[in-house]
């Protein structure tokens, strides 16, 4: 999970991002909110690229009835959370060192969940950029959804990378690099391991195409074949990040069985897939990670889900 980029000004630029990540975890809760408010609107301003996929994704999302200025506050709302995210996450180790897990996170389970937790061979975890997902890694191992392994891919700052994953492992879960992390999957799943996958964002490698908020969209191709070829359930989640600082909420919201997907083919189950991160998203689009350009190279016009799917026919 090392970045490719080293070199002096590498290490300068960690110094910097890590040192003011510290000062911002201990200051008091008002001055992070200040902070954040005020990075959040110089994030809209100066980052044109961000906060103009965010407004053309919430349009998509949310529909055309969003007014100029009510777009213009969600995107800003967007940042806002972003950022006091970040300056929360860490202090966020001490609190839960200091008060034990359970006074700070409560546990909702879908329909059939508990089951899929119980079954023999691991599980796959499905979720997309909504609220506080790095409360939401931390909480596997509390959980019991040991041995955790996430997805991610590293900052391309080698000395940032080795220092986020090293903060990420010492969680209680493991980094997987999105590239190549399927050679070990068998074996995770294998062991009753936990795979943690984001897949709200635009697929680059060996992708499908499928309707997301109603538009064509690359997504990842590798839960269908997981599901199919080891026979795994997959289940959504979320962490909701509740009013009160560091207190949360695991939304386990569907489980998806290996057996209603059998005849399924991999654009039909990306597509349930999107449909249950949709949901999720819209229960609380004012946490979601809404800057990703997620249409990218994608074929244009919109799309429906495909005749037959799962989504088609709202298994819920």
């Amino acid at each position: 999970m090392v970045g490719d980029r080293g070199g002096p000004l590498a290490f300068l630029e960690a110094r910097l991002v890590l040192g003011t990540l510290a000062v911002l975890g201990a200051l008091p809760l008002g001055a992070q909110s200040l902070v954040a408010g005020s990075v959040a609107r110089l994030a809209r301003r100066f980052d044109r690229r961000h906060s103009d996929a965010a407004r053309e994704f919430m349009t998509q999302a949310l529909g055309n009835g969003l007014s100029h200025a009510e777009r213009e506050a969600k995107v800003l709302a967007a940042w806002r959370f972003f950022f006091t995210m970040i300056a929360r996450s860490g202090r966020l180790d001490r609190v839960l060192r200091r008060d034990g897990f359970s006074a700070h996170f409560e546990t909702h389970y879908g329909e059939g969940v508990r089951e899929a937790f119980a079954s023999k061979g691991g599980r796959i975890l499905v979720a997309p950029h909504l609220g506080d997902f790095e409360a939401g890694a931390m909480s596997l191992a509390h959980l019991g959804l040991s041995p955790g392994y996430v997805v991610s891919r590293p900052p391309r700052n080698r000395h940032l990378s080795i220092a986020i994953q090293r903060q990420r492992e010492g969680r209680g879960y493991r980094l997987l690099h999105r590239h190549g992390a399927m050679e070990d999957v068998s074996k995770i799943l294998a062991a009753n391991g936990t795979l943690v996958m984001l897949l709200d964002q635009r697929a680059r490698r060996r992708t499908v195409i499928a309707p997301f908020f109603g538009r064509a969209a690359h997504c990842e191709r590798a839960p269908a074949i997981l599901m199919r070829r080891l026979g795994v359930p997959v289940i959504t989640v979320w962490c909701e990040a509740l009013e009160q600082p560091w207190q949360y909420r695991m939304h386990f919201t569907r489980a998806f069985k290996p057996a209603d997907f059998a005849s399924s083919t991999p654009e039909e189950i990306a597509t349930a897939l999107n449909r249950a991160m949709e949901e999720m998203i819209l229960s609380a689009p004012e946490q979601y990670f809404w800057f990703h350009d997620r249409y990218r190279k994608a074929p244009a016009g919109d799309s429906a889900p495909p005749r037959g799917s799962p989504a088609a026919r709202d298994p819920a």
